[in-house]
């Protein structure tokens, strides 16, 4: 009966604040499938495609790098390449509130490398083979890294809107990011010059969130979002897609995203919280209510 909790206790403003990991960079993979296609993984770690995540999380970790890595279902023209035998990608810096398309990783020898040691490690039931061959997966993709075969190769200038549609992960994603997602597409249809782009990204964590929405190159993230909130968003990112760069400071999120404000934009918790109660006393002191949280 717990799970269905959520739908009579909505988290409150203060338990949605902060639940987002610090980080300056999302490296970002395409998936040729929705997140809410029936026979997206459950689990990425169930699927090659998650044991490259899992591999690229680990080397960052490693590195310091700050770094997530997940995998979205991302407009096909925006990551074309003439080689079919690379994994395409998209870094987003919050830091300096930058995109660019990657040069991914060659599959022809370093695919039949991953996919045999991953099969022994989906098989093993031995954790000492299994973490092995996690090194190994490791190995390979460091081998990659450290060549300069990811590198930064076209900056893009676009404001980018991903939303969590991970249906078979929580049908609460699916249902109600794929609402928020439509009405997304739909308002945008209707501007051609439009400099925002709207596009689907796995698991994100905090299910109970959905819709679960992240504006990337300044990584804030949202939570408890409706098609209803799709217009205040997109003022939002076309607002931060006319910014001139670092010269322009980033502004607040419109007062009624305030409380569906999860965190990011470079922060840890602490600074979240901090920033949040900031934009809280500047609404409160400027005369106006702040909107009740509402999903």
């Amino acid at each position: 009966m717990h799970k269905f909790l959520h739908r009579f206790m909505p988290p409150t403003p203060t338990s949605l604040t902060g639940t987002v990991q610090a980080h300056r960079f999302l490296l970002l993979l395409r998936h040729n499938l929705s997140p809410n296609a029936a026979s997206f993984p459950a689990k990425l770690n169930e699927s090659v495609q998650g044991h490259r995540v899992s591999a690229m999380t680990r080397i960052a970790t490693r590195r310091g790098w700050n770094m997530l890595v997940n995998v979205g279902h991302i407009n096909q023209g925006l990551l074309h390449h003439q080689d079919p035998t690379e994994e395409r990608a998209i870094l987003f810096d919050t830091t300096l509130r930058k995109t660019w398309k990657v040069k991914g990783l060659k599959t022809d020898k370093l695919m039949e490398g991953l996919v045999d040691a991953t099969n022994v490690a989906l098989a093993s039931s031995d954790p000492v083979e299994a973490s092995s061959n996690a090194v190994e997966l490791d190995d390979i993709f460091e081998d990659e890294l450290f060549r300069g075969t990811v590198q930064p190769v076209e900056e893009l200038s676009e404001t980018h809107i991903f939303v969590c549609t991970h249906g078979s992960r929580d049908c609460r994603c699916g249902e109600t990011g794929g609402a928020v997602l439509e009405e997304l597409h739909r308002h945008l249809a209707q501007n051609e010059r439009t400099r925002v782009r709207a596009n689907e990204i796995a698991h994100v964590g905090q299910h109970k969130f959905a819709a679960n929405v992240l504006l990337y190159p300044t990584g804030d993230w949202f939570g408890l979002i409706t098609a209803s909130h799709v217009p205040s968003l997109l003022q939002y990112a076309h607002h931060v897609a006319a910014l001139n760069g670092l010269s322009e400071s980033l502004p607040p999120p419109p007062p009624e995203l305030v409380p569906h404000w999860r965190g990011g934009r470079g922060l840890n918790k602490a600074g979240q919280l901090a920033a949040i109660a900031q934009w809280r006393d500047d609404i409160e002191n400027s005369g106006r209510q702040l909107p009740v949280l509402q999903a």
